[in-house]
């Protein structure tokens, strides 16, 4: 049988824009404009997340970091083949 230990995990502080940037479905960086996409800009994570009412570090982000992370790559890899 193996005896597995617990510990607590501390959470010091952490930084986050927690949006700042609109995108497009492909994750394009939109200009002042909010319509307009950036030729080749393209952005993932938290730095496009939106507005969110309450700060959660953890799962939530993680799992937009991930999943838009794969969009913008696919997207990028697909803008520098053209």
């Amino acid at each position: 049988v193996l005896r597995q230990e617990f510990h607590p995990v501390l959470r010091g502080p952490q930084f986050s824009s927690g949006g700042g940037l609109d995108v497009t479905e492909n994750m394009e960086v939109l200009q002042e404009d909010h319509t307009t996409p950036i030729t080749g800009l393209f952005a993932a994570g938290t730095d496009c997340l939106g507005m969110v009412q309450t700060v959660y570090y953890g799962g939530e982000y993680l799992s937009w970091a991930f999943g838009s992370g794969k969009i913008a790559g696919e997207s990028a890899a697909l803008y520098v083949a053209q």
